[in-house]
Order: C-alpha cells, then structure tokens, then sequence
C-alpha cells in the first residue's frame, strides 16, 4: 500500500474510534515461549489485557486453542458479542509461539473495536485492511511486527492480510505522528521518499499549524493561479464590455434615433455600404473592435475545448444588454444575427445567436502535444502533412521527425 492509501485507511479510524493518547501497548510476557506451551489461561489473562488497552474492558475474554481449517490463525465473530464475552479461536498448531499468539489475538480483537465503532465493511480485503492496521492504530504495532512471520505446523506462514513493507511504514508513521517518537528511534524509515520528507518536516516544526497553512498554500497553489486568471479574464471581458457599450451607441444613434425619411436617404444608403465594407474597415475603431473578438474568440475556443471534453455542453442563449448590463434570454437559438430591444434601458444590440461550436480546424489548433503524437501515429499521408503545419512551431518540429 502506498502512504496515501494507508493514511486514508488511518484517518478513517481517527474519526471513528474514540480520541486517546497514543502508548505502544507492552504484554505482560516479554520472552518468547521455546518449547514450553502457552496455556489457555495464560492466554485469557493477556487477552483481557489488551481487551482493556483497546478500550474494551467492559468485555470478556474467551479463548481456545482449535483446529482451522485452511490457512487460518486465528478467527472470531464480532457480531455475535451480546454477553459482552469476546471468543476467540487460535490455531492448536501456535501453542509454542508466543509473539504468533499475541499478533494473532491483536488482529481478532480489532475486528471487534471496528465493529463496535460502526466500521463493518462488506468486501473483506476491505474489512481485514481496516483490521490490520487498526492494530497498529492503537498501539499493537510492535506485537504485529514481532508475530508476522510465524511457523505452523512445520510450514511458514504470515499472519495478518498486508505486506511487511504496510505493516512497518504504518508504524513509522503511527509511531512519530501520534506518539512523538523519534524517527531515528522506530528503525522504520526509508520505505516511502515522500512520507519519510513529511515526517522530516512534522519532527522539525514544532508549530504543527504553521505546517498546515504551508501545505495548504502549496496544495492551493494551482486553485490561487487560477482564481487571478479568471481575475484576469472577468477584467478582460468588462474593459472590451465598455468598447461594445460606446460601439452599440454609435450604431444604434445612426439607425434608431431617427425614421428613415427621403430626406436622409443618402445617410441611409451610406450605412448600408459602409456595411458592406465591414470586412474592409481599416479604421482603428473598428480593428480595435476585430482585436477584441479574435483574442475573445481565442480564449472562448479554448475554454470550450477544454469543457467538450469533459462534458456535452451547450452554451446558453443569455445574452448581456451593453447598455445596462441585463441579462437577457435570445427568443431563439441557431437564428444568425438578431437584433435586440432592452426592455429596461430600450437600447438596440445585435446578438450572435449561432451555436457555438469547436469545429475540426478549431480543435486542431488546440492540440496538446501528446493528443497531435496520437493522431499522427494512427494517420498518414498528405492529409497529416497538412495538419502538421497547422500545429505551434515546436509540435510541428516533433511531428515531422515522425513523418
């Protein structure tokens, strides 16, 4: 399990299990038994022991040597604990190891802390997960790691459902964060750069809140950048705004300010040329007014392009009144240019009512590098060499080493 997927697991159990200071939990018995066998009181007594450290004392210990069957050490049923007597079930086969019996009656006893805590997963990797490293959660760390590797029966075999890799980065990190052990003291480091940096950097600061904000200005960082662009572009869109307000003026003064008479048919016919020129118009008015659409138009494509691609969306028809900033619904949708009256400062604007829509020559100008390293890999021929040069001067350096 990576650090990530452990500390998920962790936190989980920090907001479900009771708040207490974090001791490592000390069996009575520190000696490993050599040939002579655990008793079944012997094991009862430590059993109730750590019953009572995990915050179970009202509970009773009810242990036994048996035969399981398969692979298994140990086995209890949460469940089914309404005398409040805790049964458990160990291997006959274990008699003789000490360090297997007590991981085991860890493992089983954690299974009744979840349970009574409300964590009862349905899919058991999950469940022996949350089990196992609730062992080392509240303290029977070093009882894991002592009694993982144990022989029964003649044959070998690990206790627990996790790697030792889990198991020892678990406790390293239990064991610096919650217990305010040294990491030079746990003997665990060097399983993760990453967590091994964290814990460097909680042992150094003192100041844990000021860690905190550190991480959260570094994990918002992204989030901040972001905020001063949209910033950016609100400013952006309500100076060219402005220059559409004194633009919809002046049209609207030559067209709607007065009826159209004989006696002003030569200022009519002069509008409806110089309409005709528009594409023409190199008055610095007017291209002014093209800079603005071509670099709206750039980030509108790229905006859309981004949105396509997580989801099917379709820009409203609301449109903004440049006189008095309303909002405004259009009455139709795909209908060209339409003029609109504002019905609260009655000033005219024209809108653009077409869809907006990223067509291919539009998406190809947007192409990430690896998205135009895909397309030319499944394509040949002119029509690739074509495409190419569409592409920013570094891609198309990129793509034409492969064509």
């Amino acid at each position: 399990m990576t650090p990530g997927e452990i500390l998920s697991y962790l936190c989980h159990l920090e907001r479900k299990l009771p708040s207490r200071e974090y001791k490592m939990y000390l069996p009575s018995h520190r000696h490993d038994y050599g040939f002579e066998d655990v008793t079944v009181g012997e094991m009862n007594d430590e059993c109730q022991r750590m019953l009572e450290f995990a915050g179970m004392g009202s509970f009773k210990a009810d242990c036994q040597f048996t035969e399981l069957e398969g692979n298994a050490v140990g086995s209890t049923n949460p469940g089914m604990t309404p005398d409040k007597v805790v049964h458990i079930n160990v291997e006959r086969n274990m008699k003789g190891n000490w360090k297997a019996i007590m991981a085991t009656l860890a493992h089983e006893i954690c299974h009744h802390v979840i349970h009574l805590y409300g964590i009862q997963p349905m899919v058991t990797w999950i469940l022996e997960t949350y089990t196992d490293l609730c062992t080392i959660y509240i303290g029977f760390g070093q009882i894991i790691l002592d009694g993982y590797n144990t022989n029964v029966g003649g044959v070998k075999r690990a206790i627990g459902y996790l790697d030792p890799t889990t198991y020892k980065l678990t406790c390293h990190i239990v064991s610096v964060v919650c217990g305010g052990v040294s990491s030079d003291n746990t003997g665990l480091a060097g399983h993760d750069v990453y967590a091994d940096e964290a814990i460097e950097l909680w042992e150094k600061e003192d100041d844990k809140r000021k860690l905190l904000l550190e991480a959260f200005k570094k994990k918002s960082s992204k989030l901040a950048e972001m905020q001063r662009n949209i910033c950016a572009v609100e400013q952006l869109a309500s100076l060219y705004r402005k220059e559409a307000v004194s633009q919809t003026k002046e049209l609207e003064t030559k067209v709607f300010s007065t009826t159209y008479t004989k006696e002003n048919a030569l200022s009519a016919f002069q509008f409806i040329y110089e309409s005709l020129l528009v594409e023409y118009d190199k008055s610095d008015e007017h291209q002014k007014i093209v800079n603005h659409c071509e670099t709206l138009d750039s980030v509108a494509g790229r905006l859309y392009s981004q949105i396509e691609k997580l989801q099917k969306v379709e820009f409203s028809s609301d449109f903004v009144c440049p006189g008095c900033g309303k909002r405004m619904k259009s009455p139709a949708i795909n209908d060209g240019i339409k003029i609109m009256k504002c019905n609260s400062c009655n000033t005219h604007f024209a809108v653009d009512t077409n869809q907006w829509v990223v067509d291919e020559k539009r998406k190809n100008e947007y192409l990430t590098k690896e998205e135009a390293k895909k397309y030319l890999e499944t394509g040949k021929g002119e029509i690739e060499r074509a495409f190419v040069e569409r592409l920013p001067k570094i891609i198309r350096w990129v793509a034409k080493k492969r064509l």
